[in-house]
């Protein structure tokens, strides 16, 4: 099941996106019930590493501070990859805590190069070293660009991922 989706770059940079427009389909109280659960004991089927790789910056952070703010407590962690350290730290703030910079990341023009799934192994590899707050090791781990925003709350998605052994 596809969870995330690519906003097309062009134009993006000269107006901002529309929040509003990004709301799931599926409304917020209907999400709450399918996560009414998620305070018990901790399920690490239900538990995901977020790896951005992006170059310069995440066009969407309010979005995804947004979308983190509904994960279940403890049930996820977040790691980025840019090629510029202090563009990687700064963006770490904007989507809060919980977040590891990789250090020293690949340099340069990854795209149609090695240096690209060199990029993507070093983010795998801190995905899957760093447990969750939970405790657990991280089941789930989703790759996203700078440009790509999440179609449902944290919330639904953990749930659903929950039911996968």
């Amino acid at each position: 099941m596809l969870l995330l989706f690519s906003l097309a770059s062009a134009g993006a940079a000269a107006t901002p996106p529309d929040y509003a427009a990004l709301q799931p389909p599926v409304s917020i109280a209907a999400e709450n019930l399918l996560q009414a659960n998620h305070h018990a004991q901790p399920n690490c089927n239900a538990t995901v590493s977020y790896l951005f790789l992006i170059n310069d910056i995440v066009d969407l952070h309010e979005v995804w501070r947004e979308y983190f703010d509904t994960c279940p407590e403890g049930s996820y962690t977040v790691h980025l990859h840019s090629r510029h350290q202090t563009s990687a730290e700064e963006h770490a703030q904007l989507l809060g805590t919980n977040v590891g910079v990789i250090s020293q990341p690949i340099q340069g023009e990854l795209r149609y190069r090695y240096a690209m799934q060199e990029a993507m192994h070093k983010l795998w590899r801190a995905g899957l070293q760093q447990p969750t707050a939970n405790g657990c090791t991280p089941q789930w781990l989703q790759l996203v660009s700078s440009q790509d925003a999440p179609l449902r709350t944290c919330g639904f998605v953990h749930n659903h991922l929950a039911g996968f052994p």
